[in-house]
Formats: C-alpha cells, structure tokens, sequence
C-alpha cells in the first residue's frame, strides 16, 4: 500500500528532493494516523533513535496523518522533510538543533504554492506557539526559515550545507 499520496510525491519531486530509494524506505518508516481523531494527533510526528555512546542517529519512525486536504498535506510534508533528513543523516552526529529547519521551509514553500485562509491561519498559529519559552530547535528554525527561502537551493545537500552553516553562527551568537 502506498502510503504516500501523488501530491505528496509531486511535491518533493518538483523541489528536487524525491528519490525512489530514499521514498521507499521512507514509506517503509512511516505509520499513519486519522488526524479526525483527535486521540490520534499525539502520534504524529518524526522519533529519532540516538546511540547514547556515540551520539549518532541510528533509527528513526515518521507518524503522518491520512491526507484528505490542505492542512493535512502540510503536516505529512513536514513529517517526511523529518524523514529525509534522519535519511540523509543516518550513522551520523545527531544535532537536535537542526532538525526542524528543513521541515518549516518545506511548510512555507507549500503554504506559498497553496495559499487558502484556512492553510494561512494554521500556519500563522503554528509559528505564533514558538516564542522565547520554545525549544531552541523550533526557536532556530523559525528565525532562519525566512533566510533560506530568500536563497535558491537546488537540493538536500545545499540546504544541509547553508544549514549548519547557521548553526554555527546560531551557537557562536549565544556565548
């Protein structure tokens, strides 16, 4: 059963991010919940699996929600940006500070490629619940969003790269 919608594919392939192999075993990491269900929202999301000696991401599982409209989509968008990144990132040094970046700019170049109130609203909200009490990770990403949609990336590694580019200046910012 394909777990991934055609939208959802459409999507990563028009950002040069889709890769069979890659989606594959993506789908194959990939559970799926009924966001109607209010009980079942906690499950969605992406866990990752770090090696306690070496600090290396060694596992992770992606929760979506079915996707039967806009904000649905948005969410598994999300979720599987998470995914490509463990993917890309497996058996290497897991920095939690990264991980929401790529998934909040591939949120906003889908709220850009399809705007409708209701997609606005959600996405308007979501930034509105990180301020200075968030996580540093959510904190990171939603300061830096706006820099790397300004910039022309061609495909994961470019983006990776400019990254932890601004980890660096993130981190060299706070001492």
């Amino acid at each position: 059963m394909m777990k991934y919608n055609d939208e959802i594919i459409d999507f990563f392939k028009s950002h040069n991010l889709y890769d069979k192999e890659m989606f594959d075993y993506l789908e194959s990491k990939t559970d799926m919940v009924d966001y109607q269900m209010e009980e079942d929202r906690a499950f969605i999301g992406c866990g990752y699996s770090v090696d306690r000696k070496t600090k290396r991401l060694v596992n992770f599982r992606i929760c979506i929600p079915y996707c039967y409209d806009d904000k649905t989509t948005l969410i598994s968008i999300h979720e599987i940006a998470h995914g490509i990144w463990a993917y890309k990132h497996l058996n290497k040094k897991f920095k939690e500070i990264e991980v929401e970046l790529f998934p909040m700019l591939l949120e906003r170049i889908y709220l850009m490629e399809n705007t409708s109130t209701a997609l606005t609203s959600y996405t308007a909200y979501l930034d509105s619940t990180i301020d200075d009490e968030a996580d540093e990770k959510y904190r990171f990403a939603l300061s830096n969003r706006d820099i790397l949609l300004k910039e022309n990336y061609s495909d994961f590694s470019s983006i990776d790269r400019r990254t932890k580019k601004l980890v660096r200046k993130w981190c060299k910012a706070k001492r």
